[in-house]
């Protein structure tokens, strides 16, 4: 046997991970928190949820959001508040909420044929576009709906050809007439600026909930931000994770890296924990922040200007997303 078969090979990080690692690590990318953002996101669901079942149909509230910034957890969180029932077309199932995602370029026989969907059809393709549309009424219906969801709103608008699918959004109108349910528009924030500047689709909100993201510029917002880590610390898994989150300037760094937007923080966190895995870590360190923010993408600052380095401090003062604040003391 030769001396370079003898030589110790380095393991694979995959072979450091256990199945209940894999498990715990897989739990912090999916966990839904419920902070008060969320929580009053989803009381002014509910609210207009029970008012549209005791009022006639037109109407709709504005979920908005940066990416990132949780408008789906939130929906999710609501749906699995109300115990949503999965559609089963067969057993003409009562279905209160529908939840349809907006395509891009969107054409009313898309948005026919998600809704169809979303409902149960099993044949939502089939037909023309009038066949289509007739069958969406007596379904909504028979299913019991109360309220129809529609993700990714933004995509009635081409921002980049100035493009507003005014067709559809028409469309879209009468269907809030004539299907006499509520309706949440969910998006980003540019969407606003087409519904609300049509003073037909303006007189119909009954509200807009913004998410913002965490900021660290303030004692409140510092204290928000430290309850949300608390709250994801008993899930890292490493030996010694109370704490491990909170530790030092910390937050202060993952607020940067991530410009506060909650699913930007769950993927650091999450990256993070297996580098300390990897190094079989007692706990987690801002070396395994720093290494973390070197291995995901879409972080807007650059890789160069890494906030978890140890020189970090002295590059000055790091800009909130709000404002600028001397977050590093």
């Amino acid at each position: 046997m030769n001396q370079a078969s003898n030589a110790q090979q380095p393991k694979s990080p995959l072979n450091q991970l256990s199945d209940s690692d894999i498990a715990r690590l897989s739990k912090l990318e999916t966990l839904y928190v419920n902070y008060d953002q969320t929580q009053r996101a989803c009381e002014m669901l509910r609210r207009f949820h029970m008012g549209a079942r005791e009022t006639s149909g037109g109407k709709f509230i504005s979920l908005i959001g940066d990416s990132g910034a949780g408008k789906t957890t939130v929906i999710e969180l609501y749906c699995a508040s109300i115990a949503v029932p999965t559609v089963d077309l067969d057993k003409n199932d009562v279905t209160p909420v529908v939840f349809v995602t907006v395509p891009e370029d969107c054409t009313v026989k898309e948005l026919c044929v998600r809704l169809l969907a979303a409902l149960g059809d099993p044949y939502s393709h089939r037909g023309t576009k009038f066949e289509i549309e007739a069958r969406i009424k007596p379904l909504v219906q028979n299913k019991g709906v109360e309220l129809i969801i529609l993700d990714e709103f933004q995509h009635m608008i081409d921002p980049e050809r100035g493009k507003v699918a005014h067709t559809t959004l028409e469309w879209l109108k009468t269907q809030m007439n004539t299907l006499n349910v509520g309706f949440v528009l969910v998006g980003l924030p540019e969407f606003e600026e087409v519904v609300h500047d049509n003073l037909q689709w303006h007189r119909r909100s009954r509200g807009r909930f913004q998410l913002h993201p965490f900021s660290w510029s303030t004692p409140d917002d510092r204290n928000r931000f430290l309850s949300f880590l608390g709250t994801i610390e008993a899930l890292v898994p490493v030996p010694n994770n109370d704490g491990c989150l909170r530790t030092g300037n910390l937050p202060a760094r993952i607020i940067y890296a991530t410009g506060g937007h909650v699913a930007f923080v769950m993927r650091l966190i999450r990256q993070a924990a297996e580098e300390a895995i990897d190094q079989e870590a007692e706990t987690l360190t801002a070396h395994h922040f720093q290494k973390a923010y070197n291995v995901l993408e879409g972080f807007s600052k650059p890789k160069e200007n890494n906030p978890f380095m140890p020189n970090f401090k002295r590059k000055g003062v790091i800009h909130d997303i709000h404002r600028k604040t001397e977050v590093l003391q």
